[in-house]
This record gives structure tokens, C-alpha cells and sequence, in this order.
């Protein structure tokens, strides 16, 4: 392995650990009004390429929450972060669910929302593809994110 490389992927394998909320099944999900809470959690240092846990689609679409965003102070377009929604699938590449989500409001002491159709029974996932604007450089930091349908 090349030098350089080896903190580089020991960084993301620590931030892939980072989603510690329990797994809810689509049956233990908890309904909330018009929507069910997949789950939620928070997320601690993140590099670009992040990718959460893994859910179940039981509704044909995911929404995604993010509130109270922070990052460090590096790229082009500094207090913002791009999400895409992913449907997992086995034995061959995953697809991405529609276009990035450019989230900014969660930076602003807002919550910044993103949804997505997707078949129900998919297995789903976000993945962060670009924080302040570039593809490396910075860390995101989440104070509470909610996947819900």
C-alpha cells in the first residue's frame, strides 16, 4: 500500500462507525404522525464517501433530515454539504436514487431535508459525496439525522 494511503482509509473505517443507532426493522420502525423514523443518530467527523447504515423501504420513498450540520472551514462553498440517496444492491454495483442533495439549512440552525422514491423493500443508504463543496479536505460533523418515510 502506497504511503499516504493507509491513515486515509483508517479514517474512513473509524467514520463507518459513527451511525450507532440501533437497526430498526420496517416492523420495528416507529410511526410518527404522517411518517415512519427508520432511525435516527448522529454523525461525528465524516469524510466525503461516508456512507450510513443500511435501511429497509417501506414506504417507496426515503427522507433524509439533517440538523445542526457543522464542518471545518475548507473548500469553494463553504457551509454546505451534497447527499445522495443509494438503493443497495447485491452482487452488482449500487445506484444512485436520483441527483445529490446540496443541503445548506442544517448549517443555519435549521434542518435541511432531502426525499427520494424508491421501491419499497429496497435497501437503501445516503452516502456523502461533497462537503464545502469539494470531494476531500473537510470533515462533517451531524448533531441529529432522521431517515424517515
Amino acid at each position: 500500500m502506497r504511503k499516504g494511503y493507509t491513515s486515509a482509509i483508517v479514517a474512513l473505517a473509524a467514520t463507518g462507525a459513527l451511525i450507532t443507532a440501533p437497526a430498526a426493522s420496517a416492523a420495528e420502525a416507529a410511526p410518527q404522525g404522517d411518517f415512519t423514523i427508520q432511525w435516527e443518530s448522529y454523525i461525528t467527523g465524516a469524510l466525503t464517501g461516508f456512507e450510513s447504515r443500511r435501511w429497509t423501504v417501506v414506504g417507496g420513498s426515503s427522507t433524509v433530515n439533517f440538523t445542526g450540520c457543522e464542518s471545518t472551514e475548507y473548500g469553494s462553498d463553504l457551509n454546505s454539504t451534497h447527499v445522495g440517496i443509494w438503493q443497495d444492491l447485491t452482487l452488482r454495483p449500487d445506484v444512485r436514487i436520483g441527483n445529490d442533495a446540496r443541503l445548506t439549512a442544517c448549517f443555519n440552525r435549521g434542518t435541511s431535508t432531502f426525499t427520494r422514491d424508491i421501491s419499497t423493500g429496497a435497501r437503501a443508504y445516503f452516502r456523502i459525496a461533497r462537503i464545502n463543496g469539494d470531494v476531500s479536505g473537510s470533515r462533517l460533523s451531524v448533531d441529529k439525522v432522521v431517515v424517515n418515510e
